[in-house]
């Protein structure tokens, strides 16, 4: 019987998130892929509704999707997403277990009944509850987030098994869909894996010229242009976008917090603690943005060999930064975070107790606790925009950041890190 009941639950969520997804984000993607062949801009938010954010080679990506009807190309986009957030949270398991196998061995050998299954069970369980807020967010949406940091989660594997060819083009891949992810670009380099920095702008760049191609240099060059001017500089600007409650990115809280610039999308009125000027609070932002890369370098410069637990809370440490730090974070955006929250309930499933066993608990509950306010469909709208104003998903990623830091000095029996795994 509760099976049925999923089966329906689930039936109905799918019908539900397809519908809202065309008219939104996916919609923009479907529509880049229609017009990407033709002479128009995809840039232009008279080609398509909303405009485009992301690079011409992910709007030829998405060709064959928008030579399909509608609803049928939403529904594939659909299962596309569940399967990358269901692939994310196995592959960061795999990662955390610092397994040396095909993955497809290790699911085969690994998903069979014993103490240690268990552990990975419920570990699954628990990310794919506390994470929730942010994969219903992105799916509902029609993002591409889930699949963006799932490609990055595979890179990682790939890369940390020497396999760097593969790993670089994956990791490329990603930086030309989001530019989220080049931030593991500047970690690579601080751990002195030139190769992996080199072959990863390698793979960047080929993918910019491969529309080309297709389109043609001189119409490639226009929508890189476009691309550049339109999405990545203002990206890259501080206070050159909206700090309204829907961006919960680190600066935006800043400027909510310490400015009389309104906070809440919904009444305009201001969350502010001070009124400190416009100077003040982009000296403030370049000096957070100069810690949150302080403590990636100390992390990726500290230790010769590192335990599977060191290496993963890092890793998780990064995917948080490269969301936290930019300009502008929708809530989707930190799907990013189930690595981190894998790491996490993962070390407290395997540790024994303790304070600092309990103090992760505590971290992990408020952190979900913090961000479940903000879910319309629990609080009510209102008062989800209410939290989101006091920037309560940039808290609790805060405080996921603060479990992943002290699960640096958690002490487990687990492998170390050598390369050739």
């Amino acid at each position: 019987m509760k099976w049925a009941v999923a089966i329906v639950l689930f039936v109905v969520y799918s019908i539900i998130s397809v519908k809202k997804s065309w008219n939104d984000d996916f919609r923009a993607y479907y529509q880049a892929g229609s017009a990407i062949l033709s002479n128009g801009n995809i840039y232009d938010q008279n080609v398509v509704e909303g405009g485009f954010l992301y690079s011409p080679l992910f709007a030829l990506m998405m060709l064959p999707l928008s030579t399909l009807p509608q609803l049928f190309a939403a529904s594939l986009w659909y299962v596309i997403n569940v399967a990358s957030l269901i692939l994310s949270i196995t592959v960061s398991l795999y990662l955390i277990e610092g397994a040396d196998v095909p993955i497809l061995s290790w699911l085969r050998t690994k998903l069979r009944f014993s103490p240690l299954d268990r552990v990975r069970r419920l570990t699954f369980i628990f990310v794919l509850i506390v994470s929730a807020r942010f994969w219903l967010n992105s799916i509902e949406h029609g993002q591409v987030n889930l699949q963006l940091w799932c490609i990055v989660l595979i890179a990682i594997r790939f890369i940390r098994t020497d396999k760097i060819l593969i790993g670089s083009a994956l990791l490329g891949l990603s930086i030309v869909i989001k530019i989220l992810p080049l931030l593991f670009v500047f970690y690579y380099l601080l751990k002195k894996q030139y190769t992996v920095v080199v072959l990863s702008l390698f793979w960047l760049g080929l993918y910019l010229l491969i529309p080309a191609i297709v389109l043609g240099w001189q119409h490639n060059l226009e929508l890189l242009t476009s691309w550049y001017h339109k999405i990545l500089e203002p990206s890259f600007s501080q206070g050159a976008i909206g700090v309204g409650d829907s961006n919960q990115s680190f600066s935006a809280m800043v400027t909510r917090f310490l400015t009389e610039t309104p906070g809440n999308e919904e009444t305009g009125a201001a969350v502010n603690f001070l009124s400190l000027p416009d100077r003040t609070i982009s000296l403030l932002n370049r000096l957070f943005s100069f810690v949150f890369l302080a403590v990636i370098a100390l992390l990726a410069v500290s230790g010769k060999e590192k335990s599977v637990q060191r290496e993963n809370s890092e890793l998780s440490v990064v995917l948080l930064s490269a969301v936290l730090m930019p300009a502008l974070a929708w809530k989707a955006y930190f799907v990013a975070s189930i690595m981190g929250y894998t790491t996490v309930i993962y070390c407290i499933m395997k540790a024994q107790h303790s304070n600092q066993h309990r103090f992760l608990i505590a971290l992990i509950s408020a952190s979900f606790i913090l961000h479940t306010f903000t879910s319309d469909g629990i609080v009510g709208w209102n008062l989800a925009h209410v939290f989101q104003s006091y920037s309560c998903v940039t808290l609790s990623m805060l405080l996921l950041y603060a479990a992943l830091l002290l699960t640096l000095f958690q002490r487990t029996k687990l492998v170390t890190i050598q390369r050739g795994l």
